[in-house]
């Protein structure tokens, strides 16, 4: 994690410390998903806190508004889509603890899961390179067993001696 105010950081989870309020609370990856498919991914521990998790094109802060493609999480257990500040689907349905939430990249095309299952697929093609943003309201709030991964990342090879390098 990077970008880190008002949380904790233990491995791959987060847990805020800051007071309740919006853009005081959160942090974003230091890896990236630089162009084709990927994914974050995501649970949490309760479901009396709100928190935003997703995919942004950037991190300037810790407010949700500026999450580009935003999973949201209510304290009263309901799930949200934001986009670009828009609330686009929601609610969603319901979570619990331990529910798996995913936000990925797929042959150009963001689509939301729970659980494996697509629940909302965005018509806004995203830009990248894309990050993994989180933004927590209350405190005590998690994101755990988060993760970030891109499948079609190229490797870019320096300091090449005596070998010949062709496409990865």
């Amino acid at each position: 994690w990077t970008n880190g105010a008002g949380v904790s950081v233990t491995g791959s989870n987060l847990s805020k410390t800051a007071v309740n309020n919006w853009g005081n609370g959160g942090a974003s990856s230091v890896q990236q998903i630089i162009s084709g498919d990927g994914y974050i991914e995501f649970s949490t521990n309760e479901t009396n806190t709100t928190k935003f998790a997703g995919l942004s094109k950037g991190d300037p802060n810790q407010d949700y508004k500026q999450i580009n493609y935003a999973l949201g999480l209510n304290a009263s257990g309901q799930i949200y889509i934001s986009e670009n500040t828009v609330l686009k689907y929601g609610p969603a349905g319901s979570y619990v603890p331990g529910d798996i939430f995913k936000v990925a990249v797929e042959s150009g095309v963001v689509k939301y899961y729970k659980n494996g299952t697509v629940f909302y697929a965005s018509t806004t093609a995203p830009a990248y390179p894309l990050i993994f943003d989180t933004s927590l309201h209350h405190t005590g709030t998690t994101i755990i067993n988060a993760k970030i991964a891109s499948t079609t990342q190229n490797i870019t090879w320096t300091s090449v001696v005596g070998v010949n390098v062709s496409d990865n």
